[in-house]
């Protein structure tokens, strides 16, 4: 049986209309936020509800509400975007005996924020030329969340353990940079953001109008499949190199910490794994918390212990940490690992738009 269009593209990660809809609301945003301008505020919220619903596969929506800061500085001549992100509403729940994040029916409303910076002195118009400037990444970036809400509506249950390492990672992302560029790799490749790649880059091959002689050299130069090879490539041994640097100023860190050895006694190469190791036992006790918090729904289970299921939940949650216990560094050689791989499979499916290019009409 031959494969519709609707059915190849979404077994390569493109829902339906996913990539129409994105540039749709671009465009009836751009045309709501210049009526809602003005140079004396810096904050608005408005919504807009379209003459017939956007539509993502089977997936209706009704009406956008957008939240938008503007960031005056006198560190930027320009304005650009700081974040966007679309708003999910979750309540904890459970399937299959096992906790999860259950999404709420937001009744056909998407929730849209957006962070800008400006100059000090900034005009309308500065605002409008970014959309104008920026346009490609812009129709990228709500495509790309666009997909986060699909994904929410045809998976209305996530996996509590997979929400909170996407987050701490998040969390992670300061300190010494060849640490927080790990923190954000994490992030990057966590399967919440790797679902969405593929329509991100989707509507990026549409707005530049990439023909099939050109996908290899577009591909290839891409930012986020430049990013996922990175990931891929990374080392253990890389990330020690990369904080040998640091060393005088993690040995100041550690200086300060009251039961930690005198870290001037010790070699370069024991302070850096030392650092390391801390990396990891942040990251543990930051998850194990942000868990064990999610799944308390009475204060008295604070008091007097979790019942029997939850302290079940909790255990096996821990036990992903605990088994380093004894050799931290160990996390970070199946980093590595899960790098290559997770890295591999997106790279994989992304190069796998160059058939999304053939299905399209236009070609």
């Amino acid at each position: 049986m031959k494969r519709t269009k609707k059915e190849f593209n979404e077994a390569l990660g493109v829902p339906e209309g996913i990539v129409k809809t994105a540039q749709r609301v671009f465009e009836d945003f751009k045309q709501e936020f210049k009526r809602e301008l003005n140079p004396d505020q810096i904050e608005y919220e408005f919504s807009y509800t379209p003459s017939e619903p956007y539509r993502i596969a089977d997936m209706d929506i009704d009406t956008i509400n957008f939240k938008i800061n503007l960031h005056p500085t006198d560190r930027s001549d320009e304005v650009d975007a700081i974040s966007m992100g679309v708003e999910g509403k979750g309540e904890r729940g459970e399937r299959k005996n096992r906790p999860v994040i259950l999404s709420v029916d937001k009744e056909g409303n998407t929730y849209f924020h957006m962070d800008l910076v400006t100059p000090e002195e900034w005009s309308e118009e500065d605002v409008i030329d970014f959309f104008k400037r920026k346009r490609v990444e812009n129709v990228k970036s709500f495509s790309h969340e666009l997909k986060h809400e699909y994904d929410e509506f045809k998976t209305p249950h996530q996996s509590l353990a997979n929400r909170i390492d996407y987050t701490i990672s998040k969390d992670l992302i300061r300190g010494f940079p060849p640490l927080s560029k790990l923190a954000f790799n994490m992030y990057f490749i966590n399967q919440i953001e790797s679902l969405v790649r593929p329509s991100e880059m989707a509507a990026e091959i549409d707005e530049l109008g990439i023909t099939k002689e050109q996908f290899l050299d577009f591909l290839t130069n891409n930012q986020t499949y430049k990013k996922l090879k990175e990931i891929n490539q990374f080392t253990v041994d890389q990330i020690k190199e990369e904080l040998r640097p640091y060393v005088g100023e993690i040995r100041q860190l550690l200086e300060e910490f009251e039961d930690e050895p005198d870290p001037y006694e010790k070699s370069d190469d024991e302070v850096i794994e030392r650092m390391m190791e801390i990396f990891f036992i942040t990251l543990a006790n930051k998850s194990n918390e942000a868990f064990y918090h999610s799944i308390i729904e009475h204060p008295l289970e604070k008091i007097f212990g979790l019942p029997p299921k939850k302290e079940k939940w909790f255990s096996d949650f821990i036990k992903k940490n605990e088994r380093y216990e004894n050799n931290p560094m160990r996390f970070f050689d199946n980093t590595e690992l899960e790098f290559k791989y997770k890295s591999n499979k997106v790279m994989r499916k992304l190069a796998k738009l160059y058939d999304y290019i053939k299905q399209n009409p236009s070609d």
